[in-house]
């Protein structure tokens, strides 16, 4: 009886000892409670899920090189512009810093004076000259004459800006100039009598003239060519009758559309239709002179 009772007590503990061992690790030493499974990340539990939306784009107006007038741009007159430096490494407010020859207005009807503004310099900041130097088109517009090695300009080109692509403040400036109603040259140069009617048609239109002379090589326009602001048109030369490498730069006002074939004078070369347009250009007042400086204060 005794023995039965032994065996009994001693089963007992043997299951209660098994039992402890199989939730503890295989040291004997109870585990601790798992964690909570962490949720999917695509659980809602998580974020709110945000709906594709391609984002609202404002597509910026196509604005032509140069400096446009802002109050102009603003509304919705068409654009217009204001003038820009002629020389490509030269900034507009450096220009009366390397102005080597101001504009002189010349006597009546003479070809005196000074008819444009002259830049150059023999160094200025990292440049050691100003031959060679990229010039540009200071206002986009028409090419109405490529002279090519021609005495007084050398190598120029003339491009026209019509009066209603200048700014308010570049119209100011200029003013209103009325042409001649009748051509009639004076005595002080040679000037062949031939009809304008070749260069310009008849017209109430006007446009800014603006010559860029003594270039390095003839320039590779013709007549007709769309040039825009910003453009390169030559570089800096010394041809013509110059006497050190400089930009002539010389503005004018005239009928709009006028289309030189070339203008020369003071040469045995000059034709007579060059003596022509030369005087035509510069002493009929028919394209009217003025600062170019005006338009860089």
């Amino acid at each position: 009886m005794e023995n039965i009772r032994f065996y009994k007590l001693l089963f007992s503990l043997t299951a209660l000892l098994m039992a402890s061992c199989q939730v503890g690790t295989t040291t004997g030493i109870p585990s601790k409670p798992l964690p909570p499974a962490t949720p999917s990340p695509s659980s809602s539990t998580l974020f709110t899920p945000i709906p594709t939306q391609k984002p609202t784009v404002t597509p910026f107006p196509l604005i032509p090189t140069g400096h446009l007038n802002p109050k102009d741009s603003a509304t919705k007159n068409p654009v217009t512009y204001d003038p820009v430096s002629p020389l490509k490494n030269i900034e507009l407010d450096q220009l009366t810093e390397i102005l080597s020859s101001p504009f002189s207005q010349p006597g009546p009807g003479q070809d005196d004076g000074h008819h444009g503004a002259d830049f150059s310099f023999y160094r200025f900041g990292a440049f050691n000259s100003i031959e060679h130097q990229s010039i540009v088109a200071i206002l986009p517009g028409i090419v109405s004459a490529v002279i090519n090695d021609s005495p007084p300009y050398g190598n120029a080109i003339i491009i026209e800006t019509s009066w209603s692509k200048l700014s308010n403040t570049v119209q100011m400036i200029i003013g209103d100039p009325q042409f001649p109603e009748e051509i009639i040259y004076t005595s002080y140069i040679n000037c062949p009598m031939l009809s304008p009617n070749a260069v310009v048609a008849k017209t109430t239109d006007k446009s800014l003239y603006v010559l860029y002379g003594h270039m390095e090589s003839a320039a590779a326009y013709l007549p007709g060519d769309e040039i825009l602001q910003s453009q390169e048109i030559g570089t800096v030369g010394n041809s013509g009758m110059s006497g050190n490498p400089h930009l002539h730069l010389e503005t004018r006002v005239g009928p709009a559309h006028a289309t030189f074939s070339s203008m020369a004078h003071y040469d045995n070369k000059a034709t007579i239709e060059e003596m022509a347009n030369y005087c035509f250009w510069r002493v009929s007042k028919t394209f009217i002179l003025f600062d170019p400086m005006l338009f860089f204060p």
